[in-house]
C-alpha cells in the first residue's frame, strides 16, 4: 500500500493521507501426481494489503486439461487431467485476482511420476479356416514406452498355436501357422517388460478373444486301436494303458527293423474325398520311445512313406502326416512299422476331409482312376478276425522263441 501526504492551509496546517491498493504478486507454483492420474497445483501469490484471492485464471496449458478451479478462503487450487500416456510435465501460466486487483502472470508445473502403460492390442484374427490351412493373424499394438512386447495365447494346447511368450517387434506381426483342429476358442493378450523408476513393472494389454471355425464341408473320422478298422498285420503288439491315449490305451511294439506292422483301414469307413491325415502323439516322457515313427499310407494314387517326429513336447497333439485322395475302390489306409531305435506305439489316427475329389474326365466323375495292375499294387492287408489276429501273435511268439 502506498501513502501520499497532502498539505492544506485552512486556518491551521493539516496533514492528510490518501491510500492506493497494490495488486497481488503471483509466484511459480508446483504440484505432483502419477502419470495418467489427475493432480492438483495450489497457485502461490502474496498480497501486501492482506487481501485474499477471490478468483484465478489459468491459460497456455500444455500436457493436460483443466478439470476444476476452486477458491476457498483465498486459496486457489487447480485440478488437472494429464494427457493420456503423457511423459512430459503439465505446464502453463496463471494470474490471481485479490482485492479487485489482478496479479502479474506467473508459471505452474505439475510434475508427473512415470508409470508403465499397458500395451494396446489390436488383432485381426481369422474366424473361419479350413483344416490344415495356414491362418493369418495380424497383430497391431501401441506402447508409449516402446517396451519389448510378447504375445501370449490361452487355450487347450491340443489346439492353440504354440507361440506363448513370443517376442513381437516392429509394431506388427503376421502369423502363418498350420491349423488342424477346430472349432476352438482362443484368448490372446500382450505383455510388456516395462521398467518404472528402476523397478520391473510388466503390464498386460486387454485380451482379444475369438472363435475359429472349421470349413463347413469338412468331415472328421477318428480310428482308435480298439476300433474294428484297426488291423494287426504282423508282430506281437502289446496293450498299454495310458491316461493320455485315445480311449485310455494303445498298442506298442519293441525295437525292430520294420518287419512288424499294424494299420488303420479307412476305405470302407470314409466317403470319397481329399483327406488330411494325423496321428495322435502323447506326452510319454519315456526315453525308450523311438524319436520317429514311420508310416506308410495307401491312397487312391499309390503309396507314400512319411515320418512323425515323436519328441517329448510336454503336451499331447495331433501330428500332421500328409494329404491324400481316398476312395473305396480298394484297401486304403495307413500302417505303422516298428523301428530299430526304440519302441513305437499305435494309438489313433484322424482323417479330415478338406475337399471333394475333382472330376478326372472319365465316366465316373469325382472318382480317381484305379492304379493299373502291377503298378504300386496295394496289398498291405485286410480286416482280420480276432482269431486271425491271435494266430498271428502266436506265430510271432513262436518265431521269437525259435531265435533264442
Amino acid at each position: 500500500m502506498k501513502w501520499i501526504a497532502s498539505l492544506t492551509l485552512i486556518g491551521l496546517f493539516a496533514l492528510a493521507f490518501t491510500t492506493f491498493a497494490t495488486p497481488p504478486v503471483a509466484t511459480p507454483s508446483f504440484g505432483q501426481t502419477w502419470e495418467d492420474t489427475e493432480g492438483e497445483v495450489i497457485l502461490n501469490y502474496t498480497d501486501d494489503d492482506g487481501d485474499l484471492a477471490t478468483d484465478c485464471h489459468v491459460y497456455n496449458v500444455v500436457g493436460g486439461t483443466v478439470q476444476n478451479i476452486s477458491v476457498v478462503e483465498g486459496v486457489c487450487t487447480v485440478t488437472f487431467i494429464p494427457d493420456l500416456n503423457n511423459d512430459v510435465n503439465v505446464t502453463g501460466e496463471f494470474m490471481v485476482l485479490a482485492g479487485g486487483e489482478l496479479s502479474n502472470s506467473s508459471t505452474f508445473e505439475l510434475d508427473l511420476i512415470e508409470v508403465n502403460d499397458p500395451p494396446v492390442l489390436i488383432a485381426d484374427p481369422p474366424t473361419n479356416v479350413r483344416f490344415g490351412e495356414e491362418w493369418f493373424c495380424v497383430i497391431m499394438y501401441d506402447d508409449p514406452e516402446d517396451d519389448n512386447i510378447y504375445l501370449t495365447f490361452i487355450g487347450d494346447h491340443e489346439y492353440a498355436p504354440i507361440i506363448d511368450g513370443e517376442l513381437i517387434e516392429n509394431g506388427a506381426v503376421v502369423y502363418e501357422e498350420p491349423f488342424y483342429h477346430g472349432p476352438v476358442d482362443f484368448i490372446m493378450f500382450l505383455m510388456d517388460d516395462g521398467f518404472t523408476n528402476g523397478e520391473y513393472d510388466p503390464q498386460a494389454s486387454d485380451t482379444s478373444a475369438w472363435r475359429m471355425l472349421v470349413h463347413p464341408f469338412s468331415a472328421v473320422y477318428e480310428i482308435d486301436n480298439s476300433d474294428p478298422q484297426f488291423v494287426i498285420i504282423s508282430g506281437n503288439w502289446q496293450t498299454f494303458e495310458h491316461p493320455d491315449a485315445k480311449g485310455g490305451s494303445l498298442l506298442y511294439h519293441t525295437r525292430g527293423y520294420g518287419e512288424r506292422r499294424a494299420g488303420w483301414r479307412v476305405d470302407q469307413l470314409v466317403e470319397p474325398g481329399l483327406y488330411e491325415m494325423y496321428v495322435w502323439n502323447i506326452n510319454t516322457g519315456y526315453n525308450s520311445i523311438s524319436p520317429r515313427f514311420q508310416f506308410i499310407t495307401y491312397h487312391a494314387y499309390g503309396i507314400y512313406e512319411s515320418n512323425s517326429f515323436h519328441t517329448n513336447r510336454g503336451y499331447n497333439m495331433w501330428d500332421y502326416i500328409g494329404t491324400w485322395p481316398i476312395t473305396n475302390g480298394r484297401v486304403q489306409g495307413t500302417t505303422i512299422i516298428n523301428q530299430s531305435d526304440g519302441f513305437v506305439y499305435a494309438d489313433a489316427i484322424r482323417y479330415i476331409k478338406v475337399d471333394e475329389l475333382q472330376p478326372d474326365g472319365d465316366i465316373e466323375p469325382g472318382l480317381i482312376d484305379q492304379v493299373p495292375v502291377g503298378e504300386r499294387d496295394q496289398t498291405w492287408g485286410v480286416l482280420q478276425t480276432q482269431a486271425e489276429v491271435d494266430e498271428i501273435i502266436r506265430k510271432t511268439q513262436t518265431e521269437l522263441e525259435a531265435k533264442r
